[in-house]
């Protein structure tokens, strides 16, 4: 800038009119006019020029503000150094914020409506300008440099929006995310320079919208529609004397400053207000955490902050003084390159002025995040160690001792910081206290950090690290000293090393591992036949053991089991490992060829191997077609078949015990698998057992009729196992739509899987070659299928999927079978390897995997039957209680009739209800008699003693039709009945409700959790029939001719009170129902396949359309019967599921196994059915 340049000058909220003088030394406009008077329009040339503009910033410094506003280096200097005073749009460069904790964004809006200048051309204008004020003698030539000869109207409007960000860690996540959240609450601000005169500032999004798109009407509204200035073009006054050609001469002149030095102070002023901000901030977080900071460092950050706030005025201040000067010529401009590096360096410099902050922030932000994770701090905040310790004396504690000192020694400082974490997890489940113990509030000196272990005030161990890192490389198994037996008795002669899976989340390896104790370092074995664990220092219950693997993502925290998952695993163990594997799938999906193909990619780890062995390796039989040429070049079919033939493969093991192969020739369309089989597999070199359930594919080719025969036969296999320990569910990859088939055939296979056996499940893609080993299109609409059951955390993630390919397989079947080399080497030798990969992955997936309790799975489905099966009974129960008490009623309000004498009164005493009688089965049934699966009726009839009779309910059916035949009917607890199937595998029967605690090995039963002694074989049934019941008393009164009217208020009295009996019984049979829902309901992955009745609907659809051209109608009868019966059960299950949600209470409170969870209380007076 000097005083021979024009200038164009925003115009920053200031108003001056054409013919205004200015000074360009302090950028500011004079009260003098080179114009006598308001000039005339015709000496003024008015220029449409109608533009808009917007740009966006969400930057807050004065550098960003200068370029979105346009102002030069010039007037930027002016306005940081105080000589320009800014209104309207302008405050906006006067407005800061005071915090960094702000997110912010500008909306920058210009709109230009007209262009006015002075034509100094014209011959008028001489008439209007005052000569005389330029003469040489006029104060004009030292006042002013610059006049006003053009302005652009308009308006600047300045939309603002900020929103303050917590001061929290999770609040500097907000920071980051910047202004996403639209739907948050911001504070805006409008700084501009035209406004409604009746309308309220905008206050959120939508009313600055309502603004912005109104500011037409206000510019409308404002100096006859050309709103206010926004730029004014300045000539220097030397250039009139020379166009008016006047003898005077400006002497003022201005001194150009570089514009790389008005840079400097711009970025000094930033520097220095982000400085203060971080400053202001830094105070904050002290404050919020002034119990862990001295007191004396709070008033020195204070000190420095009120210091910063002075040296920016002083800045301003010089910064103002040196800038007039060397405009006006009387100072160097070098003078101003002296300031600016006067307060970039030295104590007065940004960066000095927050060296202070970075002190504490370590340690605020370490305290804060344990505190809020359960740890207590003790320091500066007056509270003390010992007392602390005392006050929960009979609690394990870790202190972490520790001062501002120790925590820079960083290895020390982090592996005492990881044991801490370990122990903070633990505090979370209320198991131990972790206290951080800040030693610079008492001044203590403490060489290194130290984490001591604490029993109330009893020191444990006093340096926990030390320990930790002396058992580091070995899994260790730690018991609680109090529960330790030293005098027991030897640890039995069939014990088994402890040999299962760490706890710890974090741990990649979940294979099971050998633990050996944390003192005596020896070995940990498993009674089997009790509850302990042994060791050399001798034994402790099972439920009193924590366990730490050597993995350094484990931590140095123990981890826990929970008691009965930690019993399931000890269970579990067994002299060699061994895994069962359940094989379900679609009918015609390869389960079978799978199988095939799975047993050779484990015995070799080529395809080149496997041709040059010896012999085929299968386990199933298998057959499939294949087409060559001919000698005259026409195809021909090749069948390639292996198995049926033979009774056994010399390859394959024997079948299970109860359990048959039976493997049918599918290659003509018919299902392969007809029945369940099992095929083990042993792998010597890893001593594993793997046990392969082949399965009939889910809608079998020969109807549903023999679909439910396969589900039957499945579950009586697999009731063989205690665990199961994967569940591979195979489909092929290219099913790109959700249909009703694909829906039937993955929810069929859903709906008799306990919700436990989620985390056992994985998938696997037959064929995938076609889809580059890759799910393919399937993917989606399977994911799409799992994502209903939310509860049983099915997902599709890398773990449990799995992409085979079988043709590898089929290239090897021929090869050995029929010598025919199919071509295409290279292709079955990529898919081998690949599978093999695959195969290996599946087989350390489902290692890993805690087991799966089949009796959970068996349990669940014998409760969906019990809920179908009993549904009816039970309605009649409840059918007939209500016929009962309605009789009942009508009888007792005929009672209560005045006119009711003689006959008809003897008639009215009379009580009439409908009774359970038994009939004569074919089979018996297997009942529970506990004292909680059983209640009593009213037989009808009076005993000797006056008192009704009763006849025992049993309300679990545990096993229908049982086979059984030696068992002694009506007699509880005979030997015999331990081999019904209602107590396959073995298990414990935890005792409740007060009774002896022990658990004792044995025999429960898997629908109602209860011990076989606790049951009989009944081989009756009840009905309903009608019967009298005559009320003792009040018989006695009638041979006592006692008055009609005390007769008539004794039979009301007996009437009511069978009333009252009657509606508790109907209430108890109401709980009895629920609660076999709420089992149902809690531990299901799908209540039923609710794709079956639109599965059922096609195939009517297709048999409908086989009979209207003359096919049989036999196939549509069963298909239209099935359905309905399909419904009804819907109906049941769904009624029975809304009934259950109403019990959820008393199943939390008193469930015990499955669904006979229930307390009740059961007497020849107290009338109850409970489940």
């Amino acid at each position: 800038m000097d005083s021979m340049t024009p200038i164009q000058r925003p115009s920053l909220g200031e108003t001056a009119s054409l013919g205004r003088l200015y000074d360009a030394r302090t950028d500011r406009f004079t009260s003098l006019s080179l114009l006598r008077g308001p000039p005339p329009m015709d000496v003024i040339r008015a220029t449409d020029n109608h533009t808009t503009h917007s740009s966006f910033s969400t930057r807050d410094t004065y550098k960003d503000k200068f370029e979105s506003m346009n102002i030069s280096g010039d007037l930027g200097a002016s306005f940081l150094s105080g000589l320009v005073q800014v209104g309207g749009s302008g405050r906006y460069l006067a407005d800061r914020r005071e915090s960094s904790l702000v997110m912010q964004a500008s909306l920058y809006h210009h709109i230009t409506t007209v262009d006015e200048e002075l034509e100094l051309d014209s011959n008028e204008i001489q008439q209007c300008l005052a000569f005389e004020g330029l003469s040489p003698d006029a104060n004009t030539t030292s006042l002013a440099t610059h006049v006003v000869t053009k302005i652009s109207w308009g308006a600047r409007n300045i939309v603002t929006a900020r929103r303050e960000i917590s001061r929290t860690a999770s609040g500097q996540i907000e920071l980051e995310s910047g202004l996403d959240g639209a739907d948050d609450v911001f504070e805006i601000t409008i700084h501009g320079d035209v406004f409604a005169d009746n309308e309220p500032p905008p206050t959120n999004f939508k009313d600055a919208l309502r603004f912005i798109q109104r500011i037409p009407s206000y510019i409308a509204s404002a100096n006859r529609g050309k709103g206010m200035p926004l730029i004014y073009t300045l000539l220097p006054l030397s250039m009139i004397y020379r166009r008016f050609h006047l003898d005077a001469v400006c002497q003022v002149s201005i001194t150009q400053i570089r514009i790389e030095i008005l840079d400097m102070f711009v970025h000094l002023f930033d520097d220095l207000h982000t400085a203060i901000q971080t400053l202001n901030d830094y105070l904050a977080l002290l404050e919020r955490h002034s119990f862990c900071i001295p007191k004396e460092y709070v008033k020195e950050v204070t000190d420095r902050l009120r210091n910063a706030r002075s040296i920016e005025a002083s800045l301003k201040l010089k910064y103002k003084e040196c800038l007039v000067n060397v405009r006006s010529g009387s100072a160097d401009p070098e003078q101003l390159k002296q300031l600016c590096d006067a307060f970039s360096t030295g104590e007065s410099s940004p960066k000095e002025i927050v060296s202070i902050t970075g002190r504490f922030k370590g340690k605020i932000n370490f305290v804060q995040y344990l505190v809020s994770r359960g740890a207590e701090y003790i320091g500066f905040n007056d509270k003390e160690l010992s007392t602390s310790l005392a006050k929960h004396h009979r609690q394990d504690t870790y202190v972490l001792h520790f001062t501002e000192a120790t925590m820079t020694q960083e290895e020390l400082w982090a592996e005492n910081l990881a044991v801490l974490l370990g122990r903070i997890e633990d505090t979370q489940v209320g198991q131990l206290r972790v206290i951080l113990h800040d030693c610079d509030a008492k001044g203590s000196f403490l060489p290194a950090p130290r984490i001591s272990h604490t029993y109330g005030l009893r020191v444990m161990t006093d340096d926990v690290l030390k320990e930790v890192k002396d058992m580091a490389s070995d899994p260790i198994i730690r018991y609680q000293e109090q529960h330790l037996d030293r005098e027991g008795p030897p640890r039995p002669v069939n014990s088994r090393t402890v040999s299962i899976p760490c706890p710890g989340l974090e741990c990649t390896h979940r294979g099971p591992r050998k633990w050996k104790c944390f003192r005596c370092r020896s070995v940990v074995e498993y009674g089997h036949v009790d509850s302990f664990l042994y060791c050399r220092c001798g034994r402790c219950d099972y439920q009193h053991w924590a366990f730490k693997c050597e993995e350094p993502k484990h931590g140095l925290q123990f981890e826990k089991y929970g008691p009965q998952k930690l019993l399931e695993l000890l269970q579990s163990i067994e002299p060699f490992e061994e895994l069962n594997i359940l094989i379900l799938g679609p009918t015609g999906v390869g389960k079978s060829t799978w199988i095939n193909a799975f047993v050779n990619y484990l015995e070799y780890q080529t395809l080149d191997q496997a041709l040059q062995a010896e012999k085929l390796i299968w386990r199933v039989p298998f057959s499939f077609s294949l087409y060559d040429f001919d000698d005259s070049g026409n195809y021909k079919r090749l069948q390639v078949e292996g198995g049926f033939d033979e009774a056994m493969s010399p390859f394959r093991s024997k079948p299970e015990a109860n359990s048959m192969s039976f493997e049918y020739n599918g290659s003509k369309g018919e299902s392969g698998t007809q029945m369940t089989n099992v095929h083990r597999i042993q792998m010597d070199d890893q001593d594993l057992l793997i046990r392969l359930i082949d399965t009939p594919g889910i809608g079998d080719t020969r109807g549903l009729s023999q679909h439910q025969t396969n589900i039957e036969d499945i579950l009586q296999t697999i009731r063989m196992y205690d665990k199961i320990h994967g569940i591979l569910i195979l489909l092929r990859p290219d099913h790109p739509r959700l249909d009703v088939t694909f829906r039937y055939c993955v929810q069929e296979m859903l709906t008799y899987l306990h919700k436990g056996a989620a985390a056992n499940m994985a998938f696997g893609f037959t064929n995938s070659r076609s889809t580059f080993y890759l799910p393919g299109q399937t993917f989606d609409p399977l994911r799409a299928l799992l994502s209903q059951y939310k509860e049983a955390n099915l997902e599709l993630v890398k773990d449990n999927v799995y992409c085979f390919d079988s043709e590898s397989f089929r290239y090897l079947g021929a090869y050995k079978t029929i010598s025919k080399d199919l071509g295409h080497l290279k292709e079955s030798e990529d898919s081998w390897n690949k599978s093999h990969q695959e195969c290996t992955r599946l087989i350390k997936h489902f290692k890993a995997q805690p087991p799966h309790a089949v009796r959970s799975t068996i349990n669940l489905n014998e409760t969906r039957n019990t809920i179908l099966l009993s549904t009816r009974p039970l309605a009649d129960i409840a059918k007939q209680i209500k016929s009962n008490i309605a009789v009942l009623n009508d009888q007792i309000k005929d009672l209560k009739r005045v006119e009711v004498t003689g006959t008809e009164l003897r008639d009215k005493l009379k009580t009439e209800i409908k009774v359970a009688e038994a009939i004569k089965l074919a089979q018996p049934n297997t009942v529970c008699g506990h004292e909680k699966c059983r209640s009593y009726w009213k037989d009808g009839t009076i005993g000797a003693d006056g008192k009704p009779v009763f006849t025992t309910v049993y309300l679990n059916i545990c096993h229908a039709a049982c086979y059984l035949s030696s068992v002694a009917v009506k007699f509880k607890g005979d030997k015999a009945l331990r081999d019904c199937v209602a107590f396959v595998g073995e298990g414990y029967y935890e005792a409740k409700d007060g009774e002896n605690s022990s658990r004792v090995e044995d025999r429960v039963c898997l629908h109602c959790g209860h011990h076989w002694e606790e049951h009989l074989h009944i081989d009756y049934k009840l009905r309903e029939v009608s019967r009298v019941i005559d009320d003792p008393n009040v018989q006695k009164a009638l041979e006592q001719h006692e008055t009609e009217i005390k007769i008539k208020k004794m039979g009301i009295k007996s009437k009511e009170k069978i009333v009252a009996e009657l509606k508790d019984t109907s209430n108890r049979i109401r709980d009895a129902a629920a609660r076999f829902s709420i089992f149902l309901k809690k531990n299901c992955i799908a209540t039923y396949n609710d794709a079956t009745m639109e599965y059922l609907d096609q195939l009517i659809k297709e048999e409908q359309g086989k009979v209207s051209v003359g096919g049989s109608r036999e196939n549509l009868d069963f298909l239209e019967q099935y359905r309905a019966e399909y419904e009804e059960k819907i109906r049941v299950l769904e009624e029975n599921l809304s009934q259950g949600n109403v019990h959820d209470e008393l199943d939390q409170k008193g469930a015990e196994q499955g669904h006979a969870a229930t307390q009740a209380t059961n007497s020849r007076d107290n009338i109850s059915f409970e489940d």
